[in-house]
């Protein structure tokens, strides 16, 4: 039996800490039958939901516009032309054939529902090496997709419905955030000033350096992935957070960190949850920033950055 699972579902499957495990082999997507028998019901839904453990309702695609339906369980959709080669995971478990859109398909479907700046954190997700089971628990794993690998799927499929806004949003997403706050503080970096960001756009994430000799022997390794890596003016900026970093051990290695990174002739900027915590402490730590990049300060009161900051801390 066919169970095609698309965006919002499938989005939940490539962001879940389980997928990894689950597959636990090089992925090889594969095309969605043209034309096959649809017989999904709400039973038949809860069961591939608990399967995949993903939430309900499940989101489905079916071939005729019959189909169509919402209840607690499911919503289906329809969807009478192709969709583009090689867009579905195909994964049998006992008599279901479930077909999961690829990550590159889920973030072309969400440009149809969200809107840019939300569009722009999946984005950062899809690309991302954490994962959340739950706002509590976090894991690591490797991204579902790449920045290029979007690039080139919407770039493929640009007659596809929002393809124009899902190429908008990727001039600002980077990938390989480690965490949840990583990427809430680099969309607030790299948004420019008419979507409330802060203009700061030269930088990747989790980026490595290399240490020198004393600088290794000090921490105990050989490179640092710094959180947020600025290459013009050498600069790393990392949030501590207070659940790891307060504890004494860890605050040892954190200073030893920074001293490494300053052999490595590379400047320090920590953000804090304290700095987090208020538009105008983050707004200072912005600007300390730019002012060690050569860039002119931000003007504090500022409607569409002290919105889009209550919309990611708040």
């Amino acid at each position: 039996m066919i169970v095609p699972v698309i965006y919002p579902s499938a989005g939940e499957f490539w962001l879940n800490s389980n997928s990894d495990t689950f597959l636990n082999r090089r992925l090889a997507f594969s095309d969605l039958p043209d034309k096959y028998r649809f017989t999904v019901t709400s039973k038949i839904s809860s069961e591939v939901a608990g399967i995949l453990g993903l939430s309900l309702p499940l989101y489905l695609t079916a071939p005729e516009d019959r189909f169509k339906r919402r209840c607690s369980s499911c919503v289906i959709n329809s969807r009478t032309l192709p969709f583009p080669p090689e867009s579905f995971l195909h994964i049998s478990r006992g008599k279901y054939d479930i077909y999961i859109a690829r990550p590159e398909l889920c973030f072309l479907q969400a440009a149809r529902y969200l809107d840019l700046i939300d569009l722009i954190r999946f984005g950062y997700d899809l690309c991302s090496i954490y994962s959340l089971k739950s706002s509590a628990e976090q894991s690591s794993r490797n991204s579902p997709t790449t920045i290029k690998q979007l690039k080139e799927y919407v770039l493929s499929n640009h007659s596809f419905y929002g393809a124009s806004k899902a190429t908008a949003a990727l001039r600002y997403v980077r990938e390989r955030s480690n965490s949840p706050m990583e990427t809430k503080l680099a969309i607030f970096s790299v948004l420019p000033p008419r979507y409330g960001g802060c203009g700061i756009s030269h930088f990747e994430l989790n980026k490595e350096i290399a240490l020198t000799s004393n600088g290794k022997r000090l921490v105990g390794y050989a490179c640092i992935h710094g959180d947020l890596v600025f290459n013009r003016g050498n600069i790393v900026v990392e949030y501590n957070s207070k659940l790891y970093h307060l504890d004494p051990d860890h605050y040892t290695d954190d200073m030893n960190r920074q001293t490494a990174l300053k052999m490595a002739g590379y400047k320090y900027i920590a953000i804090t949850a304290g700095n987090v915590k208020t538009y105008h402490s983050l707004i200072n730590i912005m600007n300390a920033i730019r002012a060690e990049l050569s860039l002119p300060m931000l003007d504090e009161p500022n409607d569409a950055r002290t919105e889009l900051y209550f919309r990611l801390f708040k």
